[in-house]
């Protein structure tokens, strides 16, 4: 189990690395973040928008597929769907959603991977019901904000 969890850390550590260079180095974050958020000052600049969506699908096409035989498919989505919809509820269109979201899957992770040793469960749904509570508990407390 042990040599399980060290293969499935490293593994998505360097995962981890070659995006946080893909989207640091090689792919200009700034465009990517103008991009997403405001596509018609991105026209306005003469930038190729087919060139930067495909640039940004491939590199979510890679990151899938060399995550999915590492930690599985459910996994794997519940980490790219769970955590921005979290970021999403509680804090809206905020500059702190990307943080917020990598502290909800850090967060997550770390709780599932933690209570799947405790209690001898399969990392992976241990891990999915961990992120799955979190986002119930930023659903709670968005509803929490709008009517109270």
């Amino acid at each position: 189990m042990l040599a399980l969890l060290i293969v499935f850390g490293i593994g998505l550590a360097i995962v981890a690395i070659v995006v946080g260079i893909f989207n640091q180095l090689v792919t200009y974050r700034n465009r990517f973040k103008l991009i997403s958020t405001d596509r018609a000052a991105a026209r306005e600049k003469g930038w190729n928008m087919v060139w930067w969506d495909f640039l940004f699908y491939a590199g979510v096409a890679v990151v899938v597929t060399i995550s999915v035989p590492i930690a599985g498919v459910l996994v794997v989505f519940s980490l790219l769907v769970v955590p921005p919809v979290s970021a999403l509820l509680v804090l809206g269109k905020s500059r702190f959603q990307l943080a917020f979201g990598w502290l909800i899957a850090g967060i997550g992770s770390l709780v599932g991977i933690l209570a799947s040793v405790a209690m001898d469960l399969p990392a992976g749904p241990a891990l999915i019901a961990a992120l799955v509570m979190l986002m119930l508990m930023a659903a709670a407390v968005a509803r929490w904000r709008r009517t109270g």
